[in-house]
Formats: C-alpha cells, structure tokens, sequence
C-alpha cells in the first residue's frame, strides 16, 4: 500500500496561512505576558558577575519608555540572604539612563533598584533580582516586576 503524497495547492496555502496566523497570535499573546502592565517600567539593562571573588553589577538602569520625566532618589539596595541589608548606592535621578558600576565582597541574594518617588505614582513597574542558585559555578539571578512597594521582599518593605 502506498500513500498518495500528492497535496492540492489551495490545502498548502490554506496551512501555511493558517501557520503564519497562529504564529502571529502566538506572539501578541507571549509579548504581552512579559511585558510590565504599567505606562512606565524601570530597567536594569547589563550584568551581574564575580570579578576576582567580588560580586559586580554593571550596567545602565533605565526608564521605559525612555522619554519618561526624570525620577529622582533612585538608589540599588543590596541584600544578604537573611535580608540584611549589604550596600545602599545612591546613583542619582533616572532620565534617559543611569550607569550603574557597584562592587561588593560576596553575591548578594537580592538586588532591588527602588526610589521613594516610584510610589508617589500609580503607572510604575520596576523589576527586583534574586539569586536562583548558580550556574557554571556563578551567581543566577532571576527577576520579578513589582508595581507597589509591598510586592517587595518583605524585608525592603519598610522605609530603608
């Protein structure tokens, strides 16, 4: 018995549509999944790394959409893993963009970009970072985005 492998045109492009279709619903739906719900979302774009056993965060926070009005206060708060705090780094107001460079002795289990002005507004998402284990014998931090100060760890809840 054979099999008659011989498809009409029109069922071709009738699947392909029907892929291209399914494809592009696909991403609209994931797209929205990721991205934060509120008009402005403040972002860590750039690494986390040990250099010479020391813990870097390197890189450039910054507001999206980019043409946001400055924030000001913004500080990267740096969290053991029982919740003390490690390091407070002030860096300054949040405009287009606000390099970042911070060292410290051991990895921290949380890393928070936070400002009290964020939650003066009612449009703001920033993203927090936690360390989930290690890989390739490094720090893996994932993030979380939060858009009120009580969806942070409940230790950098209370004014720091």
């Amino acid at each position: 018995m054979t099999a008659d492998t011989d498809i009409p045109p029109r069922y071709l492009l009738f699947g392909c549509v029907a892929l291209v279709a399914a494809a592009g619903i696909y991403l609209v739906v994931f797209s929205t999944a990721i991205s934060p719900g509120s008009e402005t979302a403040v972002e860590f774009d750039g690494q986390f790394e040990m250099d010479e056993d020391r813990f870097h965060m390197r890189g450039v926070i910054i507001p999206v959409p980019s043409t946001e009005p400055g924030i000001d206060n913004i500080s990267v708060y740096l969290y053991s893993e029982d919740g003390e705090l490690l390091e407070k780094r002030p860096v300054g107001k949040l405009n287009s963009g606000v390099n970042t460079s911070i060292r410290v002795e051991t990895a921290p289990k949380y890393v928070i970009v936070d400002s009290p002005d964020f939650w003066t507004r009612s449009d703001i998402e920033t993203l927090y970072y936690y360390k989930a284990g290690t890989f390739d014998g490094r720090p893996n931090y994932e993030s979380k985005w939060v858009s009120s100060k009580t969806e942070f760890p409940e230790f950098h809840k209370t004014p720091t």
